[in-house]
């Protein structure tokens, strides 16, 4: 009876521990074999860059007290160049205040990696003599570790990669800066850029400037502290699964993933063995974070001149340029609006939060219906299957003897279970009624080449389906949640996975998608509860305690190529709940 059950799930689970324990044991050995340095030496290597690091800002914030002017860290970057322009305030004035506040707020919030204020001070000078005509002129920018930046590590929160400074910069970030941009800083990560949360062995853990205790998200989380503080109006992440609209969701402020095919990845590190990736079926692609949709736009008119050196530079990037006239546009909109993908409940905020958006994008004139997500169980479990197709080894690779983050231990378990048991493990989770595990777990692990060909297939086929229940109610766009909860509980994350499934949607369709905040969470809306009743309910009621005053978005999404539309949306809910949660200073 039950009874016999119960004990045949315990005696199956004792032998899958067993076999993982042999099995993980026997890697960690080959691991140590393979490589020139020890866990423990690349450590040491890490502490002495990150104690090099902080004396530098100590020594920074010392000798330059007196340079933080509150007012200029409260400007958009349109406000800055305006008031750059008419005289208010120099470049050099500028970059002075966006430094100071980057020391404090990287003391405080662990969100730096790189600082550059050097040689944002030497450039800002410069500037001060030249015309003041260009798009951006003087406004101080954050950018994600990862980018190639002239003089600084690349890392992707791996130690292996310290003390290789770039020769080169990423060519987007050359165009803003051709465009008038100073970078000042570079955001930290998580290591290996793998985690929604923000935190690797180099430069430690970004916190949540709402509250310390949770995470500010990832992997662009130090990029969208800095936004949210005022150290600058605009950063640049990147996104495979959410890395901009999550940290942006969390941290209560603007961020946009574009459609993948019009981007270029020309200059970013990917945290695998030799800097490179050969995974291309999710895509990831670099977007702006800020805190309004019009410094948004700002840089995709930047990267989407008609002359962008970005398509020159990668005959690969579709040469769309941007297009005002969708963008500009008074056309009224039919956008389909949903909760919840059928894969996770949000919590109650959420609901509120898409009626608010829903009723805002009424009041510009749109139309909008409710819109049911195609099969729900099918996208998460496509998204993870083409992520760890690979294997394991894919990450090791990227480490070179540096041990894993603790924080992925639960991936790395799924990941090496023998794929001739999981099937086993999946029906036993269903009878014991965590079905969703059971989804997750049948879609992790390496994958033959036949087995990934034929999730290729399912994802095209999704995609197909996707679109055409689009098409046959006539939206053009969707409104949804930003994420399925506020800011997680530190080290929360991996224990809730299908809260961001949300956001890792849009990413298998290969869609433009941007996060705008528009509430917070109200006191009667800190408990949750859903209809699934499984580990995972237990895990968000946890992170909803205690999220009073936590910030809250939406996303807004569309049709492939069709970004002009989404930030157009985007700023129509802006322009009429008008968010009002950050700077925080």
């Amino acid at each position: 009876g039950t009874k016999n059950n119960m004990a045949a799930v315990e005696y199956a689970g004792y032998a899958v521990f067993l076999y993982m324990s042999v099995k993980i044991a026997y890697s960690i050995y080959q691991r140590l074999q393979s490589n020139d340095k020890s866990h423990g030496e690349w450590i040491q290597i890490a502490k002495a860059k990150k104690a090099e690091h902080d004396s530098r800002r100590l020594s920074w914030l010392a000798n330059h007290k007196g340079d933080l002017k509150k007012d200029i860290c409260k400007l958009t970057a349109d406000e800055v160049k305006e008031s750059i322009s008419s005289g208010k305030v120099t470049v050099e004035q500028v970059v002075q205040s966006q430094c100071y506040r980057a020391a404090e707020v990287g003391r405080d919030y662990g969100s730096n990696a790189d600082e550059m204020f050097a040689d944002a001070l030497v450039r800002a000078k410069k500037m001060d003599s030249v015309k003041k005509g260009a798009p951006l002129f003087g406004v101080p920018l954050s950018i994600k570790e990862c980018f190639k930046y002239v003089g600084t590590d690349a890392t992707c929160g791996t130690i292996c990669r310290l003390n290789r400074p770039a020769t080169e910069n990423a060519v987007l970030i050359e165009m803003l800066m051709d465009a008038g941009m100073i970078p000042i800083v570079k955001g930290n990560v998580p290591q290996l850029l793998l985690f929604p949360e923000t935190d690797n062995n180099i430069w430690g853990v970004a916190k949540n400037p709402f509250d310390a205790t949770r995470t500010p998200g990832g992997s662009s989380g130090g990029d969208a502290v800095n936004v949210a503080t005022g150290v600058v109006p605009i950063s640049i992440g990147t996104d495979i699964g959410g890395s901009i609209r999550i940290p942006a969701h969390y941290c209560g402020i603007y961020g946009f993933k574009p459609t993948p095919a019009r981007m270029s990845l020309a200059g970013l590190v990917a945290a695998r063995a030799n800097d490179k990736s050969g995974q291309v079926m999710i895509r990831a692609c670099a977007g702006p974070l800020a805190r309004c949709t019009k410094d948004l736009v700002s840089v995709m008119k930047i990267w989407w001149k008609s002359d962008s050196k970005m398509f020159v530079t990668d005959r690969y990037c579709t040469p769309i340029p941007f297009n005002m006239d969708t963008f500009e546009s008074k056309q009224s909109i039919k956008i389909g609006y949903f909760v919840s993908d059928g894969f996770f409940e949000p919590c109650p905020t959420a609901t509120r939060a898409v009626d608010m958006a829903k009723r805002a994008l009424e009041a510009k004139g749109h139309t909008l219906v409710p819109f049911k997500v195609p099969d729900p169980f099918e996208f998460p479990q496509i998204y993870l299957a083409l992520m760890s197709a690979p294997g394991m080894k894919e990450y090791y690779g990227g480490l070179d003897g540096e041990k894993l983050f603790p924080a992925y231990r639960k991936l790395e378990l799924m990941g090496q279970l023998p794929n001739a048991i999981r099937p086993i493990i999946s029906r036993l989770l269903k009878l014991l009624g965590q079905p969703r595990h059971a989804a997750l777990n049948s879609a992790s692990g390496e994958k033959s080449t036949h087995e990934y060909f034929k999730y290729i297939t399912r994802m095209n086929d999704y995609k197909t389906t996707f679109m055409k229940a689009m098409d046959s109610q006539g939206v053009s766009a969707l409104l949804c949640p930003g994420s399925g909860l506020p800011a997680m509980i530190q080290n929360k994350s991996l224990e809730l996975l299908p809260a961001i499934s949300l956001n890792f949607l849009f990413n298998l369709l290969h869609v433009p998608a941007g996060s705008v905040p528009v509430t917070t969470v109200r006191d009667d809306e800190t408990e949750y509860t859903d209809s699934f009743q499984d580990l995972f309910t237990k895990h968000a009621a946890q992170v909803v305690e205690g999220s009073k005053g936590l910030p809250f978005g939406i996303q807004i999404a569309g049709r492939p190529c069709e970004d002009e539309l989404v930030l157009r949306l985007m700023q129509d809910v802006e322009s009429e709940i008008n968010f009002s949660g950050t700077p925080l200073i």
